[in-house]
């Protein structure tokens, strides 16, 4: 009985184990794609989905990922066990985030943040915050965006520094602040 079992199992793995320590048809190494950090919804008012399924408490929010909010909506996303994405009301935004290049894109609407963990997820490169008209490199902070319309974003410095600049990283200018400071970019 004991060969019977150590036969049947040798014949279920080995095939598992040669697939497993198999070589690529090229045999060449893949890239490994960098270490990306996903999300977990955390709070939900009203209508919010990402990529285009419904959002719900503890869905996972993937690198990439798509997230949009109704009016009178709005979706909380903590990422790192500490660092709070807020997407506010009637927003499209795209979340990108990585060690080599994290990033969020605002494509309409407004997203406010407050690290207490940022450097869980940013090593190098500072987190970019982008619109159509500025790129914001936050290294730790609580600040708000606001795309108004296509040609203008509302930035708020709540507490802590960014450094803001033109959509191609042109005219970088430091900005802090222990509290509310405004600025605007057209």
């Amino acid at each position: 009985m004991k060969k019977n079992i150590t036969l049947i199992l040798s014949i279920l793995f080995i095939p598992i184990m040669l697939f497993a320590g198999g070589q690529s048809d090229t045999g060449a190494e893949e890239d490994a794609a960098p270490p990306s950090i996903e999300g977990i919804v955390e709070y939900l008012e009203g209508e919010a989905a990402i990529n285009d399924v419904p959002a719900e408490y503890g869905m996972t929010v993937p690198y990439g990922a798509t997230v949009t909010t109704g009016p009178a909506s709005y979706c909380e996303i903590v990422f790192a066990g500490g660092n709070v994405f807020r997407i506010q009301k009637s927003t499209t935004a795209e979340i990108r985030l990585s060690v080599e290049g994290p990033e969020i894109e605002i494509k309409e609407g407004s997203f406010a943040a407050l690290f207490t963990k940022l450097n869980a997820f940013v090593s190098d490169e500072p987190l970019r915050v982008k619109t159509q008209t500025t790129v914001a490199s936050v290294r730790g902070t609580a600040f708000f965006v606001k795309v108004e319309d296509k040609d203008s974003t509302y930035v708020c410095i709540c507490n802590g520094e960014l450094v803001l600049s033109e959509p191609g990283g042109a005219n970088p200018e430091e900005f802090s602040s222990g509290q509310h400071k405004a600025a605007w970019f057209r």
